[in-house]
């Protein structure tokens, strides 16, 4: 539901949607304090929590401190089955605390998307050739080769968190990985832009 920043309607009206015959459903949840986290988290009820990142820019958001977003973030744990899967990322100084709060909240499984090869899911190789990256990614030991069609740093990483938890759902990777050729880029990531100059051109 856009421009909705995933709050309560977007969230109702995902569930909703949801069909008898729907084998799997993803659900976007903001969690900007812990009291919305534990509501929310128990309207989804959740096999499978995925957290994309614990970043600075979230900060603001979770009042001024990165172990507050932790807290906060951790706190879906709430909602998820018992032994249900938590995919977070790898990331020093945050990955060991994000995992001990998420444990604050009962029994859970892990699997972890970075680059490190000790990861669930990690980056073999990936090359940035000015409008995309080409990647050549390991997930849960099946190497998959792709094309992901957007600018950001972070996006190879992130598009690990996808395909693990495709990879959970049962999901065909090497068809899901096709898939990512076709994705649009939605204006809320950003604005990009090329500046023409009778000296040259460049983008932003």
């Amino acid at each position: 539901m856009l421009n909705s920043a995933n709050k309560n309607l977007a969230i109702l009206r995902a569930l909703a949607n949801i069909r008898v015959a729907d084998e799997v459903a993803v659900i976007e949840v903001s969690v900007p304090a812990a009291d919305r986290a534990t509501t929310r988290a128990g309207w989804v009820k959740p096999d499978i929590c995925v957290i994309t990142d614990v970043g600075f820019e979230h900060m603001r958001s979770h009042g001024g401190s990165l172990d507050n977003v932790i807290a906060n973030k951790a706190r879906v744990a709430v909602g998820l089955k018992t032994r249900g899967i938590f995919v977070i990322p790898e990331k020093d100084g945050v990955t060991e605390k994000l995992r001990h709060e998420i444990l604050s909240h009962g029994d859970f499984s892990f699997r972890v998307f970075g680059y490190g090869r000790e990861c669930d899911a990690y980056i073999i190789k990936e090359e940035f050739d000015g409008f995309s990256w080409d990647i050549t990614a390991n997930i849960e030991g099946m190497t998959v080769a792709y094309n992901l069609p957007l600018l950001e740093e972070y996006a190879p990483k992130a598009s690990l968190a996808v395909l693990l938890t495709a990879f959970y759902v049962g999901a065909d990777l090497h068809k899901a990985v096709r898939d990512y050729a076709s994705y649009q880029q939605y204006s809320s990531s950003g604005n990009f832009y090329e500046f023409v100059h009778p000296r040259g051109r460049f983008y932003l």
